[in-house]
């Protein structure tokens, strides 16, 4: 009997529940679960917690994580495609650091890379432009072309998806951005981002959410790469054993301060603060105040 091997890329948003791919997945699942049948199912998702509830459930045998690009492979795989003499070595640099501290997606470093490329031809002149054509000891791409690209990129991209989030979404990233910003802490508790989140929001919008809401609320910013949940053993990569409880997941934030100002501007700064400004402030003291009681 020949194999039949079925990939599913996309899993994260394939296998939301009450959905007809969800239905699909789970059809799937009993095929490969069936010894009776030469069925292999191998499945793709951005987030490791979909395959750590999965092999809880004992749908799927195995889970493997991969981990990120680190700075050394960004920058190898950008030379790979552009060789030599295009980027200074320090902008290559900064270029990869920029991605790999907030996502190690090497889809983005070249994004960013043919943006940046982009921006240094449009400020060259005709006898620059022609000089490129032969040697040169100067690459043209430098810190100023990567910096100005990867704003543009993140005003394109990240700050209109902040936008167009749910207010409640947008709230849990005020809050955790100023914890970030203030308190130099990335990474938080789920409980304790919850409580923060209560505590700095008194208009009876997330004071009353129900917990399961709360975790589906920060699984839906996990998807679009704002947040990060992973396991306090072993990170998300640690692939082995039962993953922690929700409760103890640890939460990082991986989207700038200054994203999500620039998405909710107005609203947050200004003479009256507004409505976001007056949440930022509240988890601010609500932070203040528990480094007080915990000193």
């Amino acid at each position: 009997k020949r194999l039949c091997v079925l990939v599913v890329d996309e899993l994260d948003l394939l296998g939301q529940a009450g959905t007809k791919g969800a239905d699909v997945l789970d059809t799937l699942y009993e095929w490969a679960a069936d010894e009776g049948k030469t069925f292999a199912l191998v499945c793709i998702s951005n987030s490791i917690q979909d395959g750590q509830d999965l092999q809880r459930d004992g749908k799927v045998a195995r889970v493997e994580a991969f981990s990120s690009y680190d700075t050394e492979k960004i920058q190898s795989i950008i030379m790979q495609r552009v060789g030599e003499g295009v980027f200074n070595p320090t902008a290559l640099k900064l270029l990869s650091k920029k991605v790999q501290e907030y996502s190690g997606d090497c889809r983005k470093a070249l994004e960013l890379g043919l943006q940046s490329i982009g921006l240094c031809i449009e400020g060259l002149d005709a006898a620059s432009l022609s000089a490129l054509h032969g040697p040169s000891d100067k690459p043209p791409v430098q810190i100023k072309h990567i910096v100005a690209g990867d704003n543009l990129s993140r005003n394109s991209q990240s700050v209109k998806t902040i936008k167009e989030l749910p207010i409640s979404q947008q709230i849990v990233l005020v809050v955790a951005s100023e914890l970030s910003a203030g308190f130099e802490q990335r990474t938080f508790t789920l409980s304790r981002l919850s409580s923060y989140v209560k505590q700095a929001c008194r208009h009876g919008l997330m004071d009353k959410m129900p917990q399961s809401e709360f975790d589906d609320l920060l699984r839906a910013l996990q998807d679009v790469g704002f947040l990060e949940l992973s396991d306090p053993a072993g990170g998300p990569g640690s692939g082995g054993g039962a993953p922690a409880p929700l409760s103890r997941q640890l939460i990082t934030l991986k989207v700038v301060e200054d994203d999500v100002k620039r998405a909710l501007q107005g609203l947050i700064d200004g003479e009256s603060k507004g409505f976001f400004g007056n949440i930022r402030e509240e988890a601010r003291q609500a932070a203040e105040k528990d480094r007080r009681e915990n000193s």
